[in-house]
């Protein structure tokens, strides 16, 4: 189940399991209307997130392609993006990648069908907003992280 390399690598070819990481994640947001009345330079604007988990998968090691396929799409269609116009395009994509291998995923034939869509959901995103499109995990750089206690 651990990487013997110590890398995830996320939808690659040569992924072979996941990686435990160290870390913690902070996002200081503020709403655009404030921001704005506060002369704050604006780096970036958050139009839309999404999140979904049902409990009903395997765990963080082995995320839903179907649900995280899905997951995009809703959340694109609930921002009201049209992909095909330059300033609707997002210029940053985050998924969980866990990066597992080969011998899971061939234990998961049935599920292929569903990783093929959701890296072909993904690549097609990449392709129609053409340029500085960042798809982006940070398990691929961090490895696993677990919630603390």
């Amino acid at each position: 189940m651990l990487s013997p390399s110590g890398r995830s690598r996320m939808w690659d070819k040569d992924a072979d399991d996941y990686t435990r990481g160290d870390g913690f994640g902070v996002l200081v947001l503020k709403t655009l209307s404030k921001a704005l009345a506060d002369q704050d330079v604006v780096e970036c604007i958050i139009r839309e997130t999404g999140i979904n988990q049902d409990g009903q998968t395997k765990g963080i090691t082995t995320p839903c392609p179907k649900a995280q396929s899905d997951l995009i799409r809703d959340t694109f269609s609930k921002a009201d993006l049209n992909l095909s116009n330059l300033s609707d395009r997002p210029q940053y994509f985050e998924a969980h990648g866990t990066g597992f291998c080969g011998s899971l995923r061939g234990g998961l034939r049935s599920s292929q069908v569903v990783l093929d869509e959701l890296w072909s959901t993904v690549s097609d995103l990449a392709e129609r907003i053409a340029t500085q499109f960042l798809r982006a995990s940070l398990e691929r750089q961090l490895g696993q992280l677990y919630k603390v206690k």
